[in-house]
């Protein structure tokens, strides 16, 4: 199975998100991203039979909740995303988690991070796309394990809860 593990969106988030590519859209044409498929990609670990030990790296990363929020839009060739603000917590989670997974020898793509949430694949644009893309903040409080089971369909096989750290 295709696996990766992300950060999934809350339902009021993916409104906000779904807006911005409904936007784009009158900009030309693509394969577009289901409202319920947007999330932000921390590892994408591929062809993937036993979970277990992703599993067990994924329980070893300690994080409390924090928020993250969108910035604006951008794109990776004809791939176009929402990307989302610099964040030092969501930079520290993605670097424990690739950090465990090396540690452990799983294989992971170790493109640099650039945290998004992608919006339309092979778009071809009619003229030069100008869409707003609101500011919205949200709670980042677990991670998730997800599976590839179409195209642009996504399902949660596992998730890890972030927990309040105690000061020492």
């Amino acid at each position: 199975m295709r696996v990766f593990i992300a950060i999934e969106l809350e339902d009021t988030v993916k409104n906000y998100i779904e807006a911005a590519a409904n936007s784009l859209a009158l900009f030309g044409n693509g394969n577009f991203c289901k409202k319920d498929a947007y999330h932000i990609t921390l590892a994408f670990l591929g062809e993937r039979e036993n979970l277990s030990t992703v599993k067990a790296l994924m329980d070893s990363v300690e994080f409390s909740p924090f928020t993250v929020s969108t910035a604006n839009l951008g794109n990776f060739g004809s791939t176009y995303f929402v990307s989302v603000k610099e964040s030092l917590p969501l930079k520290n989670l993605q670097a424990q988690l690739a950090e465990a997974l090396r540690a452990d020898s799983v294989w992971f793509d170790e493109k640099p991070f650039k945290p998004h949430i992608t919006l339309v694949r092979r778009f071809e644009k009619r003229g030069q796309p100008f869409v707003f893309v609101p500011e919205v903040t949200f709670e980042v409080k677990e991670i998730s394990l997800l599976e590839t089971v179409g195209a642009g369909v996504y399902k949660t096989l596992y998730k890890k809860a972030g927990k309040m750290m105690k000061n020492v």
